[in-house]
């Protein structure tokens, strides 16, 4: 289960990096629905159960706010399901907080129109995963998590040097 987790993984990190080369928050979106889905995938063959959860509530939140404004309402829904679904099975060990922790912080974020922010907050979250794969023996998102971390710092360089502006206008 390993080997075909982390191949599963890699399918799904594979996308997960393109994301950080999108300027276009709708088309970074689309892509983490197909990315959640390898991944969730992939954390179920590992026993990462809460990973599995947060990938698959990701998904159903991108597609709710493709269809209407992440209200505040929505967001705290999103979040209230992740944990009840988590916590169904018992208090997990801390570690299982992470991605929790990972997707409120991004739930939360999504409405975000500051564009240096918001992929601040990819980095934060991402760097949360990073610990969280490591820990399920996830090398292949692991590794990933790495590469994505620096493609967003890469990409905030790079629009500051184009002079792009945070906010759209």
């Amino acid at each position: 289960m390993l080997l075909l987790g982390n191949l599963v993984s890699l399918a799904g990190s594979l996308l997960m990096v393109s994301i950080g080369f999108i300027r276009d928050k709708k088309r970074i979106l689309m892509v983490q629905c197909l990315q959640f889905a390898l991944l969730a995938a992939a954390n179920l063959l590992l026993g990462a159960y809460a990973g599995a959860v947060s990938n698959a509530v990701g998904i159903a939140r991108n597609l709710a706010f493709f269809r209407v404004e992440a209200t505040t309402p929505l967001k705290v829904f999103f979040v209230v399901l992740q944990l009840a679904i988590t916590l169904a099975n018992g208090v997990p060990a801390p570690i299982e907080f992470f991605p929790i922790l990972a997707t409120v912080v991004y739930t939360c974020a999504l409405d975000m129109k500051n564009i240096f922010r918001f992929k601040g907050v990819l980095i934060f979250c991402q760097a949360l995963w990073l610990v969280y794969d490591l820990v399920h023996r996830n090398y292949a998102a692991f590794v990933f998590d790495i590469l994505t971390i620096s493609s967003n710092v890469y990409s905030i360089v790079m629009l500051k040097r184009t002079g792009k502006p945070a906010e759209p206008q």
